[in-house]
């Protein structure tokens, strides 16, 4: 919610953003139902850069990142035919490696 708050009021205070998509991309060819009962398949986001316009000038940038090195855990349930997103979890003892 921090994130959607600050960028509404960027925009309320008259900025914008250039960019910013981001897309997340399951690794896992097979998803299957953990012991409890959800399935965590393992993802990367990638995200192509950004920048933040302020007064007619970019006061703020940031390139773009491939998400290699930095996996992280979609939580899923599959309900009624449907996929259903819970949350995601960053990976212990990972980090970001090349962007």
């Amino acid at each position: 919610m921090e994130q959607i708050d600050f960028i509404e009021n960027t925009y309320k205070d008259g900025a914008w953003f250039i960019g910013g998509r981001e897309n997340a991309e399951i690794q896992d060819p097979n998803i299957e139902r953990s012991p409890d009962g959800i399935y965590k398949p393992i993802a990367l986001s990638s995200a192509e850069g950004i920048k933040l316009v302020e007064n007619g000038a970019v006061t703020y940038e940031a390139l773009p990142r491939s998400g290699e090195g930095d996996p992280f855990l979609v939580y899923l349930d599959y309900i009624d035919g449907a996929w259903l997103y819970i949350t995601a979890a960053n990976m212990s003892g990972t980090g970001e490696v090349g962007g």
